[in-house]
């Protein structure tokens, strides 16, 4: 599972422990190691350009590891598009770790600071072990994993700005936040609750947030019950999100479960 903290198993590898456990599943117990990387998000800025990781194994056997960089974008269709980059240099890059041993990693900068953010994740990619016994290699199926983390460039002035657009297509609430700002948005939450006449809660829904890059945005999605949307008056909304929370209430037009589209909804209470 994505961690909102910024550590992270990539979607490649949640791909490869699902395949390799269907593939092997009577071949032999699955073995995956254990280890974590602190801090698990990191910041830097024209006055901090360089900072420390701490990878810790947590494993009974020696680890190795292979570090790489990445720019980090997001689109419609992914959350994390990665490219390759100079921007940001570490070392070691290749790396063996001793049970229950630490090794410190360099992290910088070399690439200017602009008005607008800069995002990279570091990756880390397990290899595979020098040395297995022919025993291990019959008794065990050995799952290989990756972990990322961000890597945020400040910029010399923050500016935070989200604004959250809302549309109702019939059974379907369409929550599109955008962020305005320069730097990023983490949601951790976003929580909405359909109100009828007397103010009673008709419905109420829970959805995990992601990183929402400067410039980028995020469509949430609820899905409203035909029988309980002609009963739904009021939508309260409230983004939690790492700076403040964004609260909304959404009137709904006459007949809007019918009509579709913004004009079923009416802003009557910014944040």
């Amino acid at each position: 599972m994505r961690s909102l903290l910024g550590g992270a198993l990539t979607r490649s590898s949640r791909i490869l422990l699902l395949l390799a456990g269907l593939a092997f599943c009577q071949a032999g117990p699955l073995w995956a190691s254990s280890y974590k990387v602190t801090p698990v998000r990191l910041v830097l800025s024209r006055s901090n350009s360089r900072t420390l990781l701490t990878l810790k194994n947590e494993s009974q056997e020696t680890l190795r590891f292979q570090v790489t960089v990445s720019a980090w974008d997001e689109t419609p269709q992914e959350e994390m598009a990665l490219q390759p980059t100079r921007d940001i240099v570490l070392f070691p890059s290749v790396l063996s770790v001793a049970a229950h041993e630490e090794r410190t990693l360099r992290i910088a900068s070399v690439t200017p600071f602009d008005a607008f953010e800069k995002t990279y994740r570091i990756l880390f990619e397990e290899l595979p072990p020098l040395e297995v016994s022919d025993a291990a290699a019959r008794s065990q199926i050995r799952i290989l994993t990756r972990m990322s983390i961000p890597v945020f460039l400040e910029p010399s002035r923050v500016v935070e700005e989200s604004r959250v657009e809302a549309a109702l297509d019939r059974d379907t609430l369409s929550l599109h936040l955008k962020n305005a700002g320069n730097v990023h948005t983490l949601v951790r939450e976003v929580r909405v609750r359909g109100l009828g006449e007397a103010g009673e809660t008709v419905l109420s829904r829970s959805l995990k947030g992601w990183y929402v890059l400067a410039g980028s945005s995020h469509t949430y999605k609820v899905e409203i019950p035909r029988g309980d949307c002609p009963k739904v008056k009021r939508i309260a909304l409230e983004i939690d999100t790492d700076s403040r929370p964004i609260v909304e209430l959404l009137e709904l037009k006459p007949d809007a479960c019918f009509l579709g589209g913004e004009s079923a909804l009416q802003a009557v209470l910014a944040r």
